[in-house]
Order: C-alpha cells, then sequence, then structure tokens
C-alpha cells in the first residue's frame, strides 16, 4: 500500500498548490504513523488536522486531540511594530501572549512551538525562554524545527521539553552578534561627559573595540548557560556540540544533540494527540514490570470494584439472614479476599505469557539469523559457480592472450551477455580475433617467453631493467615498485634505448 500510494504522487501531473499537495502527503504519512502506535486512522484525524483558532490568540492552532501549535516564523523582534505585521515575523510580545494563552487554557494539553526562524533580536528571548522552560512541569512543550531553528530561535526551541527536527532542518548558530556604526562623514560630533568616557565606546580604538566585545561575550555567555540549563549540558558541550556556532542539518544535528530525534510535524501532532493511548501502553507495560507488592495494590482496588458490582446485584444478607457469631465475619473477611487473589493470579499469568511471547520471539529472531547464514553461504557458492563457470567458458580463448587475464575474461563475459548474439555476435568475434592477432605478434617477436604471462622476456631490456629495480627495491623496502623502476630506468640509460628498440619492434 505504501509503495502504492508513493507511486501515485510521483506518476501524476499536479495543476495544484505546493502547499495542498504536500498536505495530501502529510495526511497518509499520518496514517502511517499513527498506524505505528496502533491507533485507528479514521476521517475524524484528517479533519482534526486543519485545525482550528485558539480563543484570545493571534497564531494558535488546536490541532488533534488539545495540541496547541504555535509558530515561530521569520525573523524575531522583541516588540510587534508594522514590519512583523507585514512580514509575518515574530515578536516575542505577541509570542508570549499567544504561549500564555495556551498554557492556561484548559482545551489545551500539549503545546508544539513550530519553529521555521534564522534567530533575531536578543530582547526579550531570554525571558521568554525561561518563560518556555518553567512551563515544561506543567505541560508537554515541543520545539519542532521545520526548517531554521538558528541563534534567538534555538535559544527559545532549546527551552522545550524535547526537540524535534525534520532531516533538512538547520540547527544552531549559537552565539551573539553586534554591529557597530561608525560615521566616517563626521557630520556630527558628539560630546561625552568626562565621567562616563564608557558610555560611547569609539570602534575604531583598541579600548572600545575591546570593551564592545566584553559585551557580545557577556551577552553570549548568557545566551550559552541557559542552552546548558536547558539541554543538560555544561557551557563546554554547548560549545563543542555546537560546533562553536555553526549550523547543523536535521541527522547531524540530532547526532551532535542539538535535537532529540527526527519527525515531522503532523507525526508528532499525531503523536501528542494519541498520549493517552501512549500513556495507557506505559502504564500497562509497568504493570507487568511491577514488583509484587504493588501488584497486591492494583489488585485490591480492581477486587474492591467489583465487589460493589455485586453488592448492587445481590440483596443485602444482613436484612434476611440472622447476626452471626465473629466465626462467620472471619469467613465474610476470607471471602473479600478471593478476588484479589484472583488478579494476583491473572497478572502471573500475563507474565507467564510475556515470558512464553520473548522466547518465542528470541526463537524466531535466532531462526531468522540462521536462515539468512544460510542464504549468504548459497550467495557465496553461487559466485564461485560462476566465476568457475566463466572461466571455464572464456578461459581457453585468453590464456593465451598477452596482458592480465581477468580484464580478457570480464571482456569476453560482457560481450556474450549484452550483444544480441552474444558469443556469436560480430563485437564478441572481432575481440576474439584481435586479441589472437595480438599474440601472434608478440610470439613471433620473442620478447615474451609464455604469450598470456605480463612478465618480461629473459635476456631483453625490461627484464634487466626490473632486476635493477628489485635490487633497489631490496636494499630500500620503503620504496614502491615505480620509485625503485623510475631509479633503475635513470641510472641505466644504454638499456632505455635498448628497450625503445624492442618496445619499436613489438609495436611493429
Amino acid at each position: 500500500m505504501k509503495h502504492r500510494l508513493f507511486d501515485f504522487y510521483a506518476s501524476k501531473t499536479w495543476a495544484i498548490l505546493p502547499e495542498s499537495l504536500q498536505e495530501m502527503y502529510d495526511i497518509y504519512r499520518t496514517a502511517i504513523e499513527r498506524k505505528a502506535l496502533d491507533v485507528d486512522f479514521d476521517p475524524e484525524a484528517v479533519s482534526a488536522r486543519t485545525g482550528t483558532k485558539l480563543d484570545n490568540t493571534r497564531r494558535v492552532e488546536i490541532r488533534g486531540d488539545g495540541v496547541a501549535v504555535i509558530p515561530v516564523m521569520g525573523p524575531i523582534f522583541g516588540r510587534a511594530n508594522l514590519f512583523t505585521e507585514i512580514s509575518g515575523a515574530t515578536s516575542i510580545e505577541m509570542l508570549a501572549k499567544d504561549f500564555n494563552e495556551a498554557r492556561e487554557n484548559p482545551r489545551v494539553k500539549s503545546i508544539i512551538l513550530h519553529i521555521n526562524s534564522p534567530g533575531g533580536e536578543v530582547d526579550g528571548t531570554s525571558e521568554f525562554a525561561q518563560h518556555v522552560f518553567d512551563t515544561r512541569g506543567e505541560k508537554p512543550v515541543i520545539a519542532y524545527a521545520s526548517h531554521l531553528m538558528c541563534s534567538a530561535a534555538y535559544w527559545i526551541g532549546s527551552a522545550a521539553g524535547e526537540i524535534v527536527a525534520d532531516e533538512t532542518a538547520s540547527l544552531g548558530s549559537i552565539g551573539v552578534v553586534g554591529s557597530v556604526s561608525v560615521d566616517k562623514d563626521k557630520k556630527s560630533i558628539q560630546f561625552v561627559s568626562s565621567q562616563s568616557p564608557n558610555k560611547r565606546p569609539d570602534p575604531e580604538s583598541e579600548r572600545g573595540r575591546s570593551q564592545i566585545q566584553r559585551h557580545i561575550d557577556d551577552l553570549a555567555e548568557v545566551f550559552i548557560d541557559t542552552v546548558a540549563r536547558n539541554r543538560g549540558w555544561t557551557a563546554e558541550q554547548v560549545v563543542e556540540k555546537g560546533d562553536s556556532g555553526n549550523i547543523q542539518a536535521g541527522r547531524r544535528a540530532v547526532a551532535s544533540g542539538l535535537a532529540d530525534r527526527l519527525g515531522s510535524l503532523e507525526g508528532l501532532i499525531s503523536e501528542l494527540s494519541n498520549q493517552q493511548i501512549r500513556d495507557e501502553k506505559i502504564k500497562k507495560q509497568k504493570m507487568l514490570q511491577t514488583p509484587g507488592a504493588e501488584l497486591n495494590a492494583d489488585s485490591q482496588t480492581i477486587g474492591a470494584n467489583e465487589m460493589a458490582e455485586e453488592k448492587e446485584k445481590t440483596p443485602d444478607k444482613a436484612t434476611t439472614d440472622p447476626p452471626k457469631a465473629d466465626g462467620g465475619n472471619a469467613k465474610a473477611e476470607t471471602a473479600a479476599d478471593k478476588p484479589t487473589d484472583a488478579n494476583v493470579a491473572e497478572v502471573e499469568q500475563l507474565r507467564a505469557d510475556k515470558a512464553k511471547a520473548e522466547q518465542e520471539a528470541e526463537a524466531k529472531a535466532g531462526e531468522l539469523a540462521a536462515e539468512k547464514a544460510k542464504a549468504e553461504g548459497l550467495e557465496k557458492r553461487v559466485a564461485l559457480m560462476e566465476k568457475k563457470d566463466r572461466d571455464t567458458r572464456f578461459g581457453s580463448l585468453a590464456k593465451d592472450w598477452s596482458g592480465e587475464k581477468s580484464f580478457h575474461l570480464d571482456m569476453l563475459e560482457h560481450l556474450a551477455t549484452s550483444e544480441r548474439d552474444g558469443e556469436q555476435s560480430p563485437r564478441f568475434k572481432a575481440y576474439v580475433t584481435q586479441q589472437n592477432a595480438v599474440a601472434e605478434q608478440l610470439r613471433q617477436s620473442g620478447l615474451f617467453k609464455e604469450i598470456g604471462s605480463s612478465g618480461p622476456a629473459e635476456g631483453s631490456a625490461e627484464a634487466a631493467i626490473q632486476a635493477k629495480a628489485d635490487a633497489i627495491r631490496t636494499a630500500n623496502p620503503k620504496l614502491t615498485k615505480e620509485q625503485a623502476w623510475d631509479q633503475a630506468w635513470t641510472a641505466n640509460p644504454d638499456l632505455q634505448s635498448q628497450y625503445r628498440n624492442e618496445e619499436r619492434i613489438s609495436n611493429n
């Protein structure tokens, strides 16, 4: 199903807005991710993805089951202004209002900061990041990086309980940048009070630059210390993991620790929407792993509930039966204990079933590993048989040819399998004829003792140079064959001349 749907999307020509096509794809991916959580995918899940606006907010949407999605888009500014309204940038002022509303609204069970921002002003960023960090203890807060989560945007995102990133997102740029304008035209003159010479540091002087740099470093220290607190690192680890202010793509960001995992926005919304189902699964798993004392406590609660239900169905015996002695009361207490024992036995059975399932899974894993090893062994045997078959089919043709035998075998096999008529094709026959002719010429020249061997003929200039090269390499093993050959060649001009003559005869 998965591959067919992907093929369907890829095989069509669409007259549709790109974001709408992406929405269709995201709906499908949401279905796959909900299936992974053992949650049925129904039309309500599709309609929920469009979301509804949260009351008293500017941009917050409620998605799924109580998931508030708060966009943090574009450059970040401390205060809202005309530019932020027109350009779609983010102001800390409005962002904090929206975040507070989501934090206080009982409909909201979890919050996603959907971040796509290169960063922005320091003003207000630290305070808002602290607010996000404080909310972690009240509601789940997750930062999702769809494209950019850099600088001030990472300052904010790191305060969330978890950072999820698209694999193409870029994260990091942990640091502070400051700029100072220099009046080159000197159109105005400023006078600074004698008591406050540092009020206007001169960026063109060493003292002024040092003063400005110190201020920038102080701000960066706050940034780095906050990220260290948020992520559970030291300041040194922030610098190391952040690659000294560099940015990192999704997978690298997860590997270094700047993000916790890769994912999609729709998958994250689906996951948080079904948090209750996830919590129930976790609770059930913990129950199977809980010590006996805690299990008895849970069983007693279940038994008490069952007794209450049974009491509603059965008339009160106190109104029909005469009072009994203390022995009767003891008997009643024993009867009350029976449901608890039954539930403890049920839990023990669940444990046994779980252990059996794990043993069966391990057995199947062992069988799969054995089958895989068997398949790999068969694959190696097939490769050896194919090589043997090739050597048998073409080895007789190439045995008398000069040069590397494996090269000729590869060429013959390629021509035999790629040409239409195989070994009867014109190209195959032409190659065989050509190599036979080369072998015959070399045989007549007497330069090689045996056709099919690439070694030089005894008594030839090539053999003499090779012998000298071997002696040089024996004396100095660090030299390569090529280096030893070059030294032997340079030191013997007579052999060079003889070698060229032999080579000319061979070519003719």
